[in-house]
């Protein structure tokens, strides 16, 4: 029996300012087209059930247009007579109980949406156990331990949306998220499967537990060679290594490079121009940082090479580092370093805000000695 693993959809996410010419944001089209490729290629698979692992939206307020295209995705599983069962996951769940659920709408199309409480749904001799995103990582990690496998189901499949200490943590820092303890996966040893969301990339958490990441790389700390879902086959043995398969997605290049170190006084430009060679560079998203570089270098690179070197891409970002032995700009804070990590808020990286500050204090150090 073929089950296809999907998770992160993330429909209706934002990010950055490009829109295309009818107006929408860019990267949101991105998400859409995605999950649209993700759930034709589903229907050519023709597995027995479709299992979405949380998150299928950003906001558990979704846009009419994030909306219009879940509910095409889910009437195309169901014309296709193709079973679909998801569960909410913590960008989909509101803060009030009383709050109406957007997945009340989208069970009216054909899926088997759980939200609220676990509920058991059986299709096609499978059994999937579906245990929703809850505020509470004791009361979470309680009801998995609860869960036990329909003895007369064919297959057992639990479905669960947070993530775990020791495995990659990108998609964790989000609101709502919650991080258990691996053993809790230990309670669910029994199921045939567990199909897990929350972490966006590809990635095993024990023998018979999985997570299939998101469709769309949604951050550069999404360092995901692939991107896709995954079909599982429940007749092989979680050894088998055939028992489990990426089908990949294709996506719009969106990586990091490795940082350039100006300390040596060589051209970062130079050194960007080495790293870009070769590299799909058409409508991508690319972030660089430049280490170890002082104020005065940084405001005399070159923009206009920049913007040769990079002016294929959608988006690019060159962030400096500055070299901590340069001089800090009029009216900085003496330990800038401590100042932002102290003050980052949960959910942002500080070294993020460290970069924009100093590149910020430099641009004002440089305007002030004009």
């Amino acid at each position: 029996m073929l089950i296809a693993h999907i998770s992160d959809t993330h429909l209706g996410h934002r990010h950055l300012h490009h829109v295309d010419g009818e107006g929408r944001n860019v990267r949101e089209h991105d998400v859409y087209g995605a999950f649209s490729a993700a759930i034709d290629a589903i229907i050519e698979i023709q597995p027995a059930c479709v299992v979405h692992a949380g998150d299928f939206f950003d906001s558990y307020h979704p846009s009419t247009r994030a909306l219009t295209v879940a509910l095409d995705g889910v009437a195309k599983l169901r014309d296709a007579g193709i079973p679909f069962v998801g569960i909410a996951g913590n960008h989909s769940t509101p803060r009030q109980r009383s709050t109406e659920h957007v997945f009340s709408l989208l069970s009216r199309f054909g899926g088997e949406l759980i939200w609220q409480e676990p509920r058991v749904v059986t299709v096609n001799g499978l059994a999937v156990h579906g245990i929703p995103h809850q505020h509470d990582a004791e009361a979470l990690a309680a009801t998995v331990a609860a869960a036990s496998p329909v003895a007369d189901a064919d297959y057992n499949v639990l479905l669960l949306h947070g993530g775990f200490d020791t495995l990659s943590q990108v998609g964790a820092g989000e609101p709502g998220s919650l991080t258990l303890d691996p053993e809790v996966l230990q309670a669910a040893s029994e199921f045939d499967y567990v199909a897990l969301g929350h972490l966006h990339i590809e990635q095993p958490a024990r023998l018979n537990a999985y997570y299939a990441g998101s469709l769309e790389r949604l951050t550069f700390g999404d360092s995901a060679r692939r991107k896709g879902f995954v079909v599982v086959d429940l007749a092989r043995s979680p050894t088998d290594d055939a028992r489990l398969r990426l089908h990949e997605v294709p996506t719009r290049p969106f990586f990091e490079l490795p940082a350039l170190d100006a300390a040596n006084g060589d051209d970062p430009l130079e050194l960007l121009e080495q790293e870009l060679r070769g590299r799909d560079l058409d409508q991508a998203i690319i972030r660089c940082r430049v280490v170890n570089i002082d104020p005065g270098s940084w405001r005399a690179l070159d923009r206009n090479r920049l913007e040769e070197l990079t002016c294929r891409c959608l988006h690019f970002e060159l962030l400096p580092l500055f070299d901590a032995r340069a001089a800090v700009a009029v009216g900085a804070p003496t330990d800038l370093r401590a100042f932002v990590d102290a003050r980052t808020p949960r959910g942002l990286k500080s070294d993020e805000l460290f970069a924009r500050a100093q590149d910020y204090l430099a641009r004002v150090g440089g305007e002030a000695s004009e």
